[in-house]
């Protein structure tokens, strides 16, 4: 059986797993204006990933990502899809007009990630698209599902999700 574009339904599953193991708290779209619009899907991920670390430098925040760059369905230009853990504290107000003044300049929808839904609900699509560039970095202390187990006990069916993990390990 075969999912999105002819990819194994499996394969995607167990990559949506995976990435929950980033146990992400945040869910970001964003898109360039100006200027700042790209073709270019390595210039948009560089440009993305800048400024989501760029505000946090001095500081001792651990923040991991999995970025996915779509082009648009109608135009070359390219747009972001991410899922972000280590600044679900933030108000999503100040991370739109942080990327308002000093990241894209475009539109952009953050939401808070539900843990039921899964990565799968948010990226995987992203991830087995033909035209895709896409990245993931996960921070040190974010590659032990145990660094926090508050998200354990608010995420339903992690043991699946954990045995599935240790399986592609």
């Amino acid at each position: 059986m075969r999912g999105y574009a002819g990819t194994p339904i499996k394969l995607t599953e167990e990559f949506g797993f995976w990435i929950d193991g980033m146990q992400p708290d945040t869910w970001l779209t964003l898109t360039f204006s100006g200027n700042k619009m790209t073709k270019d899907a390595y210039r948009a991920r560089a440009a993305t990933e800048k400024w989501l670390y760029g505000q946090f430098q001095g500081f001792e925040r651990p923040i991991s990502h999995m970025i996915a760059i779509e082009k648009f369905h109608n135009t070359d230009y390219c747009h972001v899809h991410m899922l972000v853990r280590g600044i679900g504290d933030i108000p999503f107000q100040d991370l739109g007009s942080s990327w308002r003044s000093h990241g894209g300049g475009g539109m952009q929808r953050i939401k808070a990630y539900e843990v039921d839904k899964g990565a799968n609900y948010y990226i995987t699509k992203y991830t087995t698209k033909d035209m895709m560039d896409w990245n993931i970095s996960i921070h040190k202390k974010h590659k032990n599902l145990e660094f926090d187990p508050d998200w354990e006990r608010r995420s339903a069916g992690v043991l699946v999700r954990k045995t599935l993990i240790s399986r592609i390990q």
